[in-house]
């Protein structure tokens, strides 16, 4: 069993700003998944950095492990992990602690 690094990571916010800019949460110290009843949605991205695996190599399957350090209203529900389309960077907006409102997402 091989381990990966993350190579990046951010949480994406459903909600904007007053002025309809789009919140994220890039180098801010947590990272979101989930939704509730009074925020919105928020989508964490993980880049895994596969250059640390044989050219020719199967994968024949894969574990993501992530603790949960405070659940919302209702406490936990499922999770579930999609491939993206687009790429995406980290950028350099930071939601502060606990950051659970985002911040103005920035270039990157």
């Amino acid at each position: 069993m091989r381990s990966l690094a993350l190579s990046a990571d951010n949480t994406i916010f459903s909600e904007t700003t007053l002025l309809g800019q789009p919140l994220s949460n890039g180098a801010g110290p947590h990272f979101y998944v989930g939704s509730n009843r009074i925020d919105g949605t928020r989508r964490g991205l993980i880049r895994v950095d596969l250059t640390g695996m044989p050219q020719g190599s199967t994968v024949n399957s894969a574990e993501l492990r992530l603790n949960i350090s405070q659940a919302g209203f209702g406490g936990f529900s499922q999770v579930d992990v999609y491939r993206t389309a687009a790429t995406w960077g980290e950028g350099a907006s930071n939601a502060g602690s606990p950051g659970g409102q985002g911040a103005i997402a920035v270039t990157n």
